[in-house]
Formats: structure tokens, C-alpha cells, sequence
């Protein structure tokens, strides 16, 4: 994705948001839907087709300052998360 000042967004940034919004969809499944399980912290497993995108999901981005603040939201999203991963 090419932005307004030329920069091209990268395939592995993308894959990252892919992953965050996976995992706000699993945590808003979990605790705002009515899930038919009986664990009180269920794990949901990440699966991209990206391994620079699942390693920044599992230990952060230290190269690219999007990858960074991506981060950050994802680290927001995890305070108090009832749902592992």
C-alpha cells in the first residue's frame, strides 16, 4: 500500500494488524459473546502465513517504527486479556 508521501506500507506491518485485529476479535468473542466453553482463560491460536509478522506477535518489532507502535496497541490489547494466547 503506497501512501500520500510515496512510502510503501510493508506486507509484514499488514500481516501484524491482520494478527491484532485477530486477536481483538477473539477477545471480544470471548468475553462479550456468549462462548460455549468451560475454561475460564481460553487460549486462541495465531496462525499467519508471515513468521516476521507471528515473531513481532510473540516478542515485538524493534526495526520499524509502524511495527513498534503496532506494538504498543497490541500490548494495550493484553492488560487485564482474560483470553491467552
Amino acid at each position: 500500500i503506497r501512501a500520500e508521501d510515496g512510502t510503501i506500507t510493508s506486507i509484514n506491518v499488514l500481516e501484524y494488524a491482520a494478527i491484532i485485529i485477530t486477536k481483538a476479535a477473539a477477545t471480544h468473542f470471548f468475553t462479550k459473546r456468549t462462548a460455549r466453553t468451560n475454561d475460564p482463560y481460553p487460549t486462541v491460536f495465531y496462525e499467519a502465513d508471515n513468521s516476521t509478522a507471528e515473531s513481532w506477535a510473540v516478542k515485538g518489532c524493534k526495526c520499524s517504527p509502524t511495527g513498534r507502535a503496532l506494538g504498543r496497541l497490541d500490548c494495550a490489547l493484553m492488560i487485564n486479556n482474560p483470553v491467552g494466547q
